[in-house]
């Protein structure tokens, strides 16, 4: 990301973006939620602590949902124990809540927002979260997950910290 105005002497942790508005939160404790508009990069929003996260946590993760253009997901971190929320884009309020408090949780959680409304995040487990189901897979890489999305919704694509991709048939 470059040219981005105001954005000087930051380090970008994870960036996401819907037709017209683009997210970015940046690295380190109590980080801050950037709001542009895409036609003219304007800032439209800055959320700082505690609205964005809460005394030292951190952001990981911050994606739009692919059904719902209101709601967005953090991968927050408190001292390495993990947790997902799910926001209103516009008012950052918290709608659900969910702990990845396994004793082998050892990578950090990365949500793919499913076109059903789910949310799937890879890691050492796969966990699936529906409107009242949580399922988790055990999984295993030789390197971690750096990165996963759905593509043309019945296709997985995770990317692993060595480069490598791997697709999986997916049926949401």
């Amino acid at each position: 990301m470059e040219n981005i105005p105001d954005s000087i002497d930051r380090e970008y942790e994870s960036c996401t973006c819907s037709d017209q508005i683009f997210l970015v939160t940046y690295k380190g404790f109590n980080p801050i939620i950037d709001q542009w508009q895409l036609s003219n990069w304007k800032r439209t929003k800055l959320w700082q602590p505690p609205i964005s996260c809460g005394n030292l946590e951190m952001i990981h993760h911050i994606r739009f949902s692919e059904n719902n253009s209101l709601h967005i997901g953090l991968i927050i971190n408190q001292f390495e124990i993990y947790r997902f929320e799910l926001r209103n884009y516009l008012t950052m309020e918290c709608l659900q809540t969910v702990d990845f408090n396994e004793s082998n949780q050892i990578n950090t959680p990365v949500p793919i927002s499913l076109s059903t409304g789910e949310w799937l995040f890879t890691a050492t487990i796969i966990t699936f979260i529906s409107k009242n189901i949580i399922a988790r897979l055990p999984i295993e890489y030789e390197n971690d997950v750096e990165n996963a999305i759905q593509v043309n919704q019945d296709c997985l694509v995770i990317k692993t910290t060595d480069g490598n991709l791997r697709f999986y048939n997916y049926h949401d």
